[in-house]
């Protein structure tokens, strides 16, 4: 089934690992041109090594610090000089943290509010105002479900940065639809990548607690496929044409709305 995403070009953040690699991948292997990008630069080089392995060339590694506005700049400027244009931003770049109330102070609350939002912010930011000159473009955010129940064992910062996510995807939504652009976000459940694997090894969570969790969820957790899958579909200008402000739940049934 063809995506429409051949030859376009996508810049992947959070793309050294876990579903931004993923994400990264899928995209090559319908036809675009990839921005791999992350803090992590080897990371990224390795992801572009294994895509060159399987014949896809068209992929670029390229570093950046969300916590860095200027640095933000400089990535998609670059990614500019090397592909001409951008197409689609998928913003899988994010941090998690496990703070309980108590020590979830300012600091605490800034560091992941930083990257989670405002570096989400700032890379919408750029997007757009390249896309406004293009007449066209996607972009696709990452939340949680969290951001929808609450969250227990993630920290307050965590759930309200992904709730922020929410709320700047409508407003991204309502502004690019002036010139054809449309902005969407995914609330993921609980997927198999390294942040499920810390909150499993947090004090007090046993065996018999994640089993519990995981009986909880229909489906039962997820992989990164689900969500990049999902990235796909609402970038694709011919399956998504019509869709813009909408928040995915691919969770496995665990929250329904």
């Amino acid at each position: 089934m063809d995506l429409g995403l051949k030859g376009k070009v996508a810049l992947v953040t959070g793309a050294a690992g876990g579903i931004g690699a993923v994400t990264a991948k899928l995209f090559a292997r319908e036809g675009a041109k990839v921005a791999i990008v992350d803090y992590n630069l080897e990371g990224c080089k390795k992801v572009k090594e294994e895509l060159a392995a399987e014949g896809y060339a068209d992929a670029e590694a390229f570093f950046i610090n969300l916590y860095d506005e200027a640095n933000i700049e400089a990535c998609f400027a670059d990614v500019l000089a090397k592909f001409g244009r951008i197409d689609c931003l998928a913003n899988c770049a994010g941090i998690s943290t496990f703070d309980r109330i108590p020590a979830c102070d300012g600091a605490a609350f800034d560091k992941v509010m930083n990257v989670n939002i405002r570096g989400t912010y700032l890379c919408c930011r750029q997007a757009f105002l390249l896309m406004e000159k293009q007449g066209s473009g996607s972009i696709v955010n990452i939340s949680s479900e969290a951001a929808k129940r609450g969250g227990i064992n993630v920290s307050t910062g965590y759930v309200a940065s992904k709730g922020a996510v929410q709320s700047i995807t409508f407003h991204f939504a309502k502004n690019m639809g002036a010139f054809g652009g449309r902005c969407n976000c995914i609330c993921p459940g609980p997927i198999d990548t390294p942040m499920l694997e810390a909150q499993n090894s947090l004090p007090g969570v046993t065996q018999r607690v994640q089993d519990g969790f995981k009986k909880s969820i229909p489906l039962g957790c997820g992989r990164p496929e689900d969500i990049a899958y999902g990235i796909l579909y609402l970038s694709s200008p011919i399956m998504a044409r019509y869709v813009s402000g909408e928040l995915l739940d691919i969770n496995g049934g665990s929250t329904m709305d």
